[in-house]
């Protein structure tokens, strides 16, 4: 935190989510990961439930066989479609268009750790997730009927460890009075033993999973392939307490103080290899146990802090002697919520994403639910790109890499569908994917298997990288040969229309229909205002990417004669920027896709430059406001993101408050509902937008602040071009502004600054 005066604070603010209960559904518990391993964490004192995830831990199998091709189909929808039959086009689709559901992202078990203190009654009890230390902590007084009726207090304390790649739990009494039974279970058909103070737990994943909007039969195992397998080991570590097994279980007795150390490890070896990696959690639990816990604790708060302490902000406070004023509409708890959310996501990113790690997919590593909604897969029509919107800016980098890696894995996997299914060149990726990197169209629906622009998409992710860190070695090796290939796609998928334009067909707005003129509820159109933005995004970006490497050759030549003949952009009759081809009744004028405004955020191409576009962004906003929109924490996110960049910090005010009140469980994490991640994802990048803009060559300080946050401040957030900037402010003026490159500082103001302050980064 940093005083209006620039004079920095000697410690850090801490945040904590504190309950008085223990959680009694999955969504109460409080989450702790290292990117491989999560962990959910229950808090019970009679009975504590953590129930464990591991990143890599899915259904399915390597997929090795030749695609159908979907060439004749698809030219059958063409014609259907610019014929202005996409009712039927896209019926014919869902029957002839050949495709793939992804696989199901899987819970590996629960560890239950019972109270054999029966009856005990809790005269005081409190946990607390800090946002600080990356721990959870619990401490509870309860009545003992072992200890001659008695009062001791507990205290837990539990983390994940990235460096040790092992979940810790130190339970400690004030009096010997620690009682417990560990025990092992899992949903799959699972072999259970006990090795002295370990229990291990060994199962196998199911060669395929159906989703869950299907009938059963809904799980298969083949014989004929190799799916992932797991090993849970759970070591129990006691100085001086009674071990011993019971039924597969081990029981603890007399003790005060108890270390239980939890490693998971799969066979899952990459997408494209049979899963058949040695898994040696032994190793692990005896790497830990040698480095016993104070060391494993010290690294562990070493190595998230020095990710965590990176970035601060703070509303309110700004002075030694400052207050929320009284005239204010927010008082300093709500405030300080909104410093909680925004801090939340920044941990759960650090938790759920790491370098090595796989990207987080809808519920980010966490999911309990054996049969998961939305098989728990990576949706990449828009919720995968939310959960990495704020890496960059809030300064993880390196958490933004398992995203990076999956864009150049899927860049593989979709070049195969690309050459097989449509006969093109280039690489593609559908609404869905999984750890597998299935780059194919989901099998059902004949609207949603039709929209083939996750990967272009994707690559976007690439170049904003490239764009905070510049390095013309990683643009020249990385970003450009896999943006080329999704330009290449690209060329291939699009057709010209009846007066010239380059346009998509079958195209579609993901997940949003509209009435045709016979009434019926179609999905497909030729050339959506989503579609187009991508393109436009894309073929700009391989432009700009050819100045900076000095390229050019005949795919760059042609993009340039393509690109001024993209279907435009164009505004409806009632002011709004238009979703389809042509104008249409939408069948949920709220819906909670706002993919046509894509140019808008995450894209830069409407701008303060192009101010009747962003006047149609407004409308189209406050039209799907208007009619129940944002209904979702993620679709929320969005909006808020899309305000920022239309200056209006108080309607992103108006969204965060109601993702506050409405939008959030009591363990902060998103409702969609159930639990999606990308909302608290989302709502980070909002703030982070609402604080600092740096697209179309310029750093702007503050360009969305609401009269709401009087007075704060924010450090070590970054601006594309390489730029960390710091910021802090009161009423009106910004107080105290640095800006620095590297270790070089550029800029260093004290006072008189106006908001939206802006600074030319090319100069």
């Amino acid at each position: 935190m940093i005083y209006s005066n620039g004079k920095e604070k000697k410690n850090m603010k801490q945040y904590e989510i504190k309950l008085n209960k223990p959680a009694h559904i999955w969504e109460e518990a409080f989450p702790l990961g290292n990117g491989h391993l999560g962990a959910m964490v229950y808090g019970g004192p009679e009975r504590e439930i953590i129930q464990f995830n591991h990143d890599t831990f899915w259904s399915g199998h390597v997929h090795k066989e030749t695609y159908v091709s979907n060439v004749e189909a698809l030219k059958v929808v063409r014609d259907k479609v610019q014929n202005g039959n996409c009712y039927e086009a896209q019926r014919y689709a869902a029957e002839h268009v050949k495709g793939r559901d992804s696989e199901c992202y899987l819970p590996i078990g629960f560890l239950n750790i019972r109270s054999l203190e029966t009856g005990g009654k809790c005269l005081y009890y409190e946990r607390a997730l800090s946002l600080n230390n990356a721990e959870i902590n619990t401490k509870y007084k309860r009545h003992s009927s072992y200890m001659d009726e008695r009062c001791p207090v507990y205290e837990k304390k539990a983390f994940v460890s990235y460096p040790h790649n092992v979940f810790v739990m130190k339970v400690k009494s004030s009096m010997k009075s620690i009682r417990l039974n560990f025990s092992l279970e899992s949903d799959l058909n699972v072999q259970v033993e006990v090795q002295d103070n370990t229990i291990y737990m060994r199962g196998k994943a199911p060669t395929h999973m159906i989703n869950m909007d299907r009938r059963a039969p809904y799980m298969f195992y083949d014989e004929g392939e190799k799916s992932i397998s797991f090993e849970m080991a759970v070591r129990i570590l006691s100085k001086d307490g009674d071990i011993s097994v019971v039924n597969n279980s081990i029981m603890l007795e007399d003790t005060d103080e108890v270390v239980i150390l939890t490693a998971v490890d799969t066979s899952f070896v990459d997408f494209r290899t049979e899963p058949n990696k040695k898994m040696d959690c032994t190793q692990i639990l005896d790497n830990a146990q040698e480095a016993g816990f104070d060391k494993i604790y010290q690294e562990h708060i070493k190595d998230y802090q020095n990710l965590f302490n990176r970035v601060t902000f703070e509303l309110g406070n700004t002075n030694d002697n400052s207050t929320v004023s009284e005239n204010s509409d927010n008082s300093s708890a709500e405030l300080e919520m909104t410093e909680k959310l925004f801090h939340y996501g920044r941990y759960l990113m650090i938790a759920s994403s790491r370098e090595g790690s796989e990207p987080t997919n809808l519920f980010g590593i966490w999911s309990g639910v054996f049969r998961q909604r939305w098989n728990g897969n990576y949706t990449t029509n828009i919720n995968t790109e939310m959960n990495y919107w704020p890496a960059e800016v809030i300064n993880l980098p390196e958490c933004h890499e398992p995203m990076l890696r999956m864009t150049e894995e899927m860049s593989i996997s979709g070049e195969k569908v690309a050459r097989e299914v449509y006969g093109s060149r280039g690489f593609c990726a559908h609404h869905n994917t999984d750890v597998w990197r299935n780059a194919h169209s989901v099998e059902y629906g004949g609207t949603v298997k039709l929209w083939a622009m996750a990967g272009a998409w994707f690559v976007r992710h690439l170049w904003e990288h490239y764009l905070y860190q510049p390095d013309k070695n990683y643009l020249r090796e990385k970003v450009y040969p896999i943006t080329r290939k999704a330009a290449e796609f690209l060329i291939d998928w699009m057709t010209e229309d009846e007066n010239g334009y380059w346009v998509t067909v079958p195209s579609t707005s993901p997940e949003n229909i509209y009435y045709d003129s016979r009434g019926n509820k179609c999905g497909l159109t030729v050339g959506s205002t989503m579609d187009m933005s991508i393109i436009k995004d894309v073929f700009g970006n391989i432009l700009k990417m050819s100045v900076i490497l000095g390229h050019e050759d005949e795919l760059t030549e042609k993009i340039k004669e393509m690109y001024p003949k993209l279907y435009p952009f164009k505004i409806a009759s009632d002011g709004c920027l238009q979703e389809w081809y042509r104008e249409v009744e939408d069948v949920d004028p709220g819906h909670r896709h706002v993919s046509h405004l894509y140019g808008l955020f995450p894209a830069e191409m409407i701008n303060d430059q192009t101010p009747e576009l962003m006047a149609a962004c407004k409308k189209s906003l406050e039209k799907r406001l208007s009619h129940g929109g944002g209904v979702t924490g993620w679709s929320s996110s969005w909006l808020i993101c899309l305000y920022a960049r239309l200056h209006n910090g108080e309607m992103c005010h108006e969204l965060l408050e109601k993702m506050k009140s409405q939008l959030i469980y009591d363990n902060f994490m998103d409702v969609h509902p159930p639990f999606q991640i990308d909302g608290n994802f989302g709502v980070v990048a909002g703030i982070a937008e609402m604080l600092l803009q740096s697209h179309g060559d310029k750093i702007v300080v503050l360009p969305a602040i609401c009269k709401q946050w009087e007075n704060g401040s924010f450090t070590g957030l970054r601006a594309r071009g390489g730029y960390e900037v710091s910021a802090a402010w009161e009423g009106t003026q910004i107080t105290w502004l640095k800006i620095k490159k590297g270790e070089a500082v550029l800029v260093e103001e004290k006072g008189g600054i106006s908001m939206c302050f802006s600074v030319d980064i090319n100069k």
